[in-house]
């Protein structure tokens, strides 16, 4: 056979191959730790959407002209009256600049929505205006919020109002899709959606990279604020009113989402549900030595934050809570607990009182902990133990950040974490030695003294203290020939009125 037939029919198969790859849409990354929803979310009737097996929400095959809507049933309809947190993760497919037309989060309270869907495919995705139409039209979700992740720009007319800032590889913004203000009329006579919050994917990227993208929503209900961010996205935080917005506290929410002449495989899988695995995990560290709250962490944040001295003892007190807004308890939860700056002391670990064997920590550093179930009758557990305040290098700093993690997976429940932040500082708060003001020893030197492990060590230490102890009182230089253990030494210093 002719060479040159045979490398062109060797380079045309070879981009045959890169054009399957390219356009398969279909992603091998690995799919996220998420939660069956068998009875939770239900597709509406005439739509594309389906619950494959695993509990992975697919909003649209990847199929031309699809449309897909999933939302949650009557009884996991979301109380705007209480706060709420979600972890979501949304996959976008991978066909790059071959993929549309994209989803959307959406809440909203339109029933008749939720029963039966009449939606148009493409630019819509399943939630706004007839991006075709002349005229004002119904077609959008009434009284609804919606999070866009739109992966195809379409043109001069619904997506007129993109800033021409180069190629469009997929955006994310926000609007309310029922409301007159989320649209504006070209010269051309269509509506354009105005984008609000624009985001787009950096360093040349798509939105459709067959990466499974987290996506987390946060609702103060206090503030009446919403919280959502997108991957490593800056948060957005958005002012909504359910009076105005919804005219209920009780709304549905879900996924739309659909295609057009480009498609992708459009699928959601969610980790944390509202009304259902919601979790809180106050935790407080209590300094033995002030016997006061030093740290401590509630509702996922750092309430109040002060110094942690290195060698001290802290007590840990780490309460998983089942929130009053779950409609179901949280079964086989256990606790993995991560310390920063902060060793475990054996022999403490107690779960509701009753002692643990030590062990559970896999190091001095890292629990894993079975609490059981917290029920409408037992909303708590209570994980307690103590550990010691580590030493940090004094010859970079005087103090060190850390920060502790408590991560809970459950039946219903995964990968939920909570951070708490701290600093450590060495104490160089003096102490007066004998009473004798005239010398002092800091609190670290004497934090030292307690941490360590060698009773030879302390003797060392008290004989150079005892010997300036002397020089500055009528007190003599304690005996270091009975110190043998830990326990003596203690009792050694103690005499010296070092506490």
């Amino acid at each position: 056979m002719d060479r040159r037939k045979l490398a062109l029919g060797a380079t045309m198969l070879t981009m045959l191959l890169a054009f399957i790859c390219i356009n398969s849409g279909r992603t091998q990354a690995a799919i996220p730790a998420h939660i069956p929803i068998d009875g939770i979310f239900k597709p509406s009737i005439g739509v594309d959407s389906s619950v494959q097996a695993g509990g992975i929400v697919q909003v649209t095959p990847d199929s031309q002209n699809k449309k897909g809507a999933i939302w949650s049933e009557e009884q996991y309809k979301i109380d705007l009256t209480h706060n709420f947190t979600s972890l979501m993760y949304v996959n976008l497919g991978d066909k790059k600049a071959q993929s549309g037309d994209g989803m959307a989060f959406v809440m909203m309270n339109d029933p008749d929505k939720v029963k039966n869907w009449q939606q148009v495919t493409g630019g819509a995705l399943g939630v706004w205006r007839n991006p075709f139409s002349w005229v004002k039209d119904n077609s959008a979700i009434a009284k609804s919020f919606a999070v866009e992740f739109d992966t195809y720009h379409n043109g001069n007319d619904f997506g007129g109002l993109l800033p021409n800032d180069g190629p469009d590889r997929g955006h994310v913004a926000y609007n309310f899709p029922g409301q007159d203000s989320a649209y504006q009329r070209l010269p051309s006579r269509l509506y354009a959606l105005n984008h609000l919050q624009l985001q787009k994917p950096q360093n040349g990227d798509y939105l459709s990279n067959g990466t499974w993208h987290p996506f987390r929503v946060k609702w103060d209900s206090l503030k009446k604020q919403l919280t959502y961010q997108f991957d490593d996205y800056a948060p957005v935080t958005v002012a909504i009113d359910p009076a105005t917005v919804f005219g209920t506290n009780q709304v549905y929410w879900g996924f739309t989402g659909s295609t057009g002449d480009y498609s992708e495989l459009n699928q959601v899988v969610f980790s944390e549900i509202p009304g259902l695995n919601s979790i809180d995990s106050p935790v407080t560290m209590t300094d033995l030595e002030k016997t006061t709250p030093t740290v401590s962490l509630t509702n996922n944040q750092a309430m109040q934050t002060s110094q942690l001295y290195v060698g001290r003892t802290v007590h840990y007190s780490i309460t998983p809570t089942n929130l009053p807004t779950n409609t179901e308890d949280i079964d086989q939860l256990v606790a993995n607990i991560q310390l920063g700056l902060t060793t475990y002391k054996p022999g403490t670990l107690k779960v509701d009182g009753v002692s643990q064997p030590d062990s559970h920590w896999k190091t001095g550093k890292q629990l894993q902990q079975a609490v059981g179930s917290l029920t409408q009758h037992k909303m708590t557990a209570r994980i307690e133990f103590d550990a010691t305040v580590d030493q940090i290098d004094v010859s970079k700093a005087q103090t060190a950040s850390a920060t502790d993690q408590f991560i809970y997976n459950a039946k219903s429940l995964m990968d939920k974490q909570f951070k708490m932040p701290y600093t450590v500082t060495n104490d160089f708060t003096q102490i007066v030695i004998n009473n004798n003001p005239q010398h002092r020893i800091t609190a670290y030197e004497l934090g030292k003294m307690k941490a360590m492990q060698n009773a030879q060590d302390v003797v060392r230490e008290l004989v150079r203290i005892g010997n300036i102890a002397q020089r500055y009182s009528d007190k003599k230089p304690i005996s270091t020939d009975q110190i043998t253990t830990k326990t003596d030494a203690l009792a050694a210093i103690k005499k010296l009125n070092l506490g």
